[in-house]
């Protein structure tokens, strides 16, 4: 090997060992943005007279071989060299032989005149070295000089290998800031899910102490009205309980798109009166004014999902009370959109709750949507609740198409708003209002003389729904697993009107027992009701069951009303 080759080679180990050592003592993003520079500041120097020393990071497209090409970083060592390096499209050829990992040296005078006229006056040689990173082309430096002479393969060695070291070092930065941007996400993502665990414990505790408090003084008291009291206030307080526990699930469903709509008809006006009851007493206890206006240009009947949108009114309104000090006022507003309606069968309404609370600062909208992101625990703290309700409004209405959305006057109040597409009945519709349920309107649900078999493990809860329904003259007979009931059913097929079922217990669950009756040959073995009476009720949970012949579901905690109008529904009555 020559001398003078020895010395260079040399000479480039030296400059590779300063550019590594240099570039692992980077730690804050400036030292990063200029060590880069250093690097390539170095590569002008070891190969002598160049106009410009480039970075370039290559991004395949989507389709096709072909991407997009990106000047990371750039050294000038001449003060008059064009910055933009190439003036054009580069040509397909470049880029398969780049990929190829075979290096480019280019005289431009010697170049045909689509290819020249690329370059800037005055370039006389254009060296381009790809970074080949785990097989894979990166990218590649590109050196220019304003004179024509050969490059060395030594050289592009050299520069090759420290391409190698500086791509390796973006490589390892980029992912730092992504493993820093990631870990910052989980650490809000964290913050916000304690404080919302922070909340939903604090806001748990209170109705669980009035209940367990209410049955101590339940159990010890003799007077009727107390007496009475306590169970209203375990009453109201279970149904608060129950509510947060909804809240979770519901929220659970939407992140995971797995909310389902149920579109029947519905009165408007009796929905909204409803709601407008209980609401009043919420916003009575803060001393407050409600006020629903409803535009006289509403229709009675609509076709949508009646209990969503309750639920989206609910909490709209709910958060306006808790929001607006005693004394305030709270305003709801119900009206056709402005923007009408493409479908001629659907009607657009917008729903607006107005409040005179401490109003809502700019900083906050984004987050003020958000799951589990309260405005921070001290707001938590101060007004309670989970910080669900709006995200859980926000997740529904999307799915029902319609948009959500507020405007918020720091110190004077804020106005939420959503409008939503309704389904629209006909005139005929309209007189007559249609319903899936043939049961009186009051308070007895008449299915007197069905015979019931009763599938359920738990003791308290079998004695829970045979209290409930004492007073029906039912005959209900009880398995304690889903083996069992397939059992009791075989030994009397026409005995029983209808079976519930609960889903989860030993031995046998109340999907495989399910399947078992309808699999059996036996008389109305395909026929004969079966409602799963369960606290599975995620829609995968109703799936499985109707897959397993199923015919209904009612959840745990038992609502008495649709429990019995679901078995009058399967079952009938005066059997």
């Amino acid at each position: 090997m020559e001398p003078n080759r020895d010395s260079r080679i040399e000479k480039y180990l030296f400059v590779i060992h300063d550019i590594a050592k240099n570039l692992l003592r980077l730690s804050n993003e400036e030292e990063y943005e200029s060590g880069i520079t250093e690097a390539l500041r170095s590569l002008y120097e070891v190969i002598g007279d160049v106009g410009i020393t480039s970075l370039w990071r290559y991004t395949p497209g989507v389709s096709g071989k072909y991407g997009e090409l990106e000047r990371l970083y750039s050294y000038f060592g001449d003060a008059i060299a064009d910055k933009s390096v190439i003036q054009g499209a580069w040509p397909e050829s470049w880029s398969e032989t780049l990929q190829q990992g075979i290096s480019l040296v280019m005289h431009p005078e010697e170049q045909p005149e689509e290819i020249s006229k690329l370059f800037p006056p005055g370039i006389q040689t254009v060296l381009i070295v790809p970074i080949i990173i785990h097989d894979e082309f990166w990218g590649f430096i590109v050196m220019t000089n304003r004179k024509k002479f050969q490059i060395p393969d030594d050289d592009i060695s050299f520069i090759s290998a420290c391409g190698l070291l500086v791509v390796e070092r973006i490589i390892e930065h980029d992912l730092q800031k992504n493993l820093n941007v990631a870990q910052e996400e989980v650490g809000n993502a964290n913050a916000a899910k304690s404080n919302f665990l922070f909340s939903m414990s604090h806001e748990m505790r209170t109705p669980l102490n009035a209940i367990i408090g209410m049955s101590n003084i339940a159990r010890t008291t003799t007077d009727p009205e107390r007496f009475a009291r306590c169970f209203d206030i375990i009453d109201r307080s279970s149904r608060h309980l129950l509510s947060l526990i909804n809240n979770v699930l519901d929220m659970s469903n939407i992140e995971v798109g797995k909310v389902e709509l149920c579109y029947e008809p519905f009165n408007l006006n009796e929905l909204l009166l409803g709601l407008e009851d209980i609401l009043s007493i919420r916003a009575a206890d803060m001393s407050q004014i409600l006020r629903f206006n409803l535009d006289e240009g509403l229709r009675s009947m609509y076709i949508g999902d009646a209990d969503k949108l309750s639920q989206i009114i609910i909490n709209l309104i709910g958060n306006a009370i808790k929001f607006t000090p005693k004394g305030g006022e709270v305003v709801f507003v119900v009206k056709p959109a402005d923007e009408k309606a493409k479908d001629p069968d659907k009607g657009r309404l917008r729903f607006e709750v107005t409040d005179s609370g401490g109003g809502i600062p700019d900083e906050k909208r984004e987050i003020l949507f958000k799951a589990f992101d309260y405005q921070g625990q001290d707001v938590a703290k101060k007004f309670g609740g989970t910080g669900l309700g709006l995200a859980i409004s926000k997740g529904l209405i999307d799915k029902m198409g319609g948009i959500l959305d507020f405007v918020s006057i720091p110190g004077i109040g804020s106005t939420f708003y959503f409008e939503v597409d309704l389904g629209l009945l006909n005139e005929e519709g309209e007189r007559e209002r249609v319903s899936e349920d043939i049961v009186d309107d009051g308070e007895y649900v008449d299915i007197r003389g069905n015979k019931l078999l009763l599938v359920e493990d738990i003791e308290i809860n079998r004695e829970v729904f045979i209290a409930l329904l004492e007073d029906r003259n039912l005959e209900i007979d009880q398995a304690v697993n889903g083996l069992e009931a397939v059992e009791m059913y075989s030994a009397d097929p026409e005995k029983y009107d209808i079976i519930v079922m609960d889903v989860q217990m030993p031995v046998m669950d109340g999907y495989e027992a399910t399947e078992k009756i309808r699999a059996s040959g036996l008389p109305r073995a395909k026929t004969i009701p079966i409602v799963a009476l369960t606290a599975n009720t995620l829609p995968e949970d109703i799936e499985h069951g109707m897959k397993s012949g199923m015919d209904a579901y009612v959840a745990k905690p038992i609502d008495f009303r649709l429990m019995l109008k679901t078995f009058y529904r399967y079952a009938g009555g005066n059997r």
